[in-house]
C-alpha cells in the first residue's frame, strides 16, 4: 500500500493502480478501498480542456477528424457543415448538403463521412468536397465507427457494415 501511495503522489496512476490492486488482493482493508478511490479521483482530474470553440448556433452532429494539417472539428448544423481547426477554432471550410446531417464520422485518409436520412456522403477535408455518395434504403438510427468499419442501424431494422476505406 505504501508503494501505491508513493506512486499516486508522483502521479504515476497506472502503476499506483496496479500496486493498490495487489495490496487489496492480499487481504484488503477499508484503507485499500479508500486508496483505490483516491487513485480513481486523481485519474478523473487528469483531463484538461484542449479547446473551446463557440459555435453560436445549435450543433446537430460533430466529430474530430485528421487531415494533412492536423486535427480538425467537423460540425453539422441546420445550415450545413463546417470544418474548424481543433486548436484555434479557425474556419477551414464549409458546405451545404441536400439533407441535414444526422451523424458525422471521421473517415480514412483525411475524409469525413456525413450520414443523412437518405445517404452516406464522403467529403475531403478541409475543403468538404464531395468524393462519394451512397444511398440508404432507410434512415439511420445509430452510427458507430471502429477501425475501418462503419456500422449503421437503420429504421427498417437492418444493420449495415461498411468499410470506411471504400465508401
Amino acid at each position: 500500500q505504501a508503494d501505491a501511495r508513493y506512486l499516486l503522489q508522483q502521479r504515476l496512476l497506472p502503476d499506483a493502480l496496479a500496486k493498490a490492486t495487489e495490496a487489496f488482493k492480499l487481504g484488503g482493508e477499508w484503507e485499500d478501498g479508500f486508496l483505490l478511490h483516491e487513485i480513481a479521483a486523481a485519474a478523473r482530474q487528469n483531463w484538461s480542456l484542449a479547446a473551446r470553440i463557440r459555435m453560436g448556433k445549435p450543433v446537430r452532429a460533430a466529430c474530430v477528424a485528421e487531415y494533412q494539417g492536423g486535427a480538425c472539428l467537423v460540425v453539422g448544423s441546420k445550415d450545413g457543415l463546417s470544418v474548424l481547426d481543433a486548436r484555434t477554432g479557425t474556419n477551414l471550410g464549409s458546405a451545404t448538403l441536400e439533407q441535414p446531417v444526422r451523424f458525422l464520422v471521421a473517415g480514412q485518409d483525411g475524409a469525413v463521412i456525413a450520414i443523412s436520412d437518405s445517404a452516406i456522403t464522403t467529403l475531403a477535408l478541409p475543403s468538404l468536397t464531395i468524393t462519394g455518395t451512397r444511398a440508404l434504403p432507410s434512415s439511420p438510427v445509430l452510427a458507430r465507427a471502429k477501425g475501418s468499419n462503419l456500422l449503421l442501424a437503420l429504421r427498417n431494422d437492418d444493420v449495415c457494415l461498411f468499410d470506411r476505406k471504400t465508401l
